[in-house]
């Protein structure tokens, strides 16, 4: 019932009033978000510790798929050669490429 303290406003009215004061000033952020699946590259331990500086034609990083967070800045990565999911932060996002069965080949 709208009462007189809140200027003859029902108990809804007031509270999406107060709604749409927070929210515009409490917006989430998404710009650390990524689809699910997408084609990770996360850095390889040796590199992250500094040791295959010397070693130019090494590879650098895994090849895997994003299959969660830890955190806004902890992904998880399925990476295939490894056969296990891992968990980073230097890892580098190719929003294009998502994981196909039919076309990857998962025996290598």
């Amino acid at each position: 019932m709208p009462i007189e303290t809140n200027g003859w406003k029902s108990l809804l009215e007031t509270l999406k009033e107060a709604i749409r004061d927070l929210s515009s000033i409490l917006v989430p952020l998404y710009g650390h978000l990524k689809a699910y699946s997408c084609r990770a590259y996360p850095l390889t331990t040796k590199v992250k510790r500094g040791k295959e500086r010397k070693r130019k034609l090494k590879p650098r990083a895994h090849i895997g798929y994003l299959v969660g967070y830890d955190s806004t800045n902890i992904f998880r990565i399925w990476v295939l050669a490894l056969s296990k999911v891992i968990r980073t932060r230097d890892v580098i996002f190719n929003k294009d490429l998502f994981f196909d069965p039919k076309s990857e080949d998962l025996t290598a």
